[in-house]
């Protein structure tokens, strides 16, 4: 087989380029671990805000959907049952420190919504002008370039 690879021209792409991703954005945090970092502005810096930008390489617009916790919901009421180990009440902002235990600071749904609206506001700053970028923030949505009507229409189009 060797001797015939010269032969065919190979292109390996990982993923195709798309138009859209969405993507979400609990998900994220829970997967992408501040490792290394000692405030939460280093870990948007080093950490989130690449992993979106690299996104925004491979697509036109990047959704990022964020989780909202209301107190009177069913799902609240079970997550508070079954809440176990210790969970750390924290102020989230640019200069305050990572804890070094991840899990325990998105116990507690205020943090976690505190960290929601740190990223958005980064990530609304530092998005290329040239793509979109929508996040959700409560009941609303941001974007990093306005959408023009055309395209908020033919987005809904099958």
């Amino acid at each position: 087989m060797h001797c015939l690879e010269q032969y065919v021209e190979t292109t390996y792409n990982a993923r195709p380029r798309t138009d859209v991703s969405i993507m979400d954005g609990a998900v994220l945090v829970s997967i992408l671990k501040p490792v290394r970092c000692k405030v939460f502005g280093d870990y948007t810096a080093k950490v989130f805000v690449p992993y979106i930008q690299r996104e925004q390489n491979q697509a036109q617009r990047v959704d990022i959907v964020w989780d909202q916790y209301f107190d009177n919901s069913l799902k609240a009421q079970t997550r508070e049952k079954r809440s176990a180990g210790p969970t750390q009440g924290r102020c989230v902002k640019l200069s305050s420190p990572v804890p070094r235990k991840w899990k325990p600071l998105l116990r507690l749904n205020e943090n976690k919504t505190e960290l929601f609206k740190l990223y958005n506001s980064e990530l609304i700053t530092s998005a290329t002008a040239d793509k979109y970028l929508v996040v959700t923030n409560g009941d609303t949505a941001l974007c990093s370039t306005p959408l023009s009507r055309h395209d908020q229409l033919s987005s809904l189009q099958p």
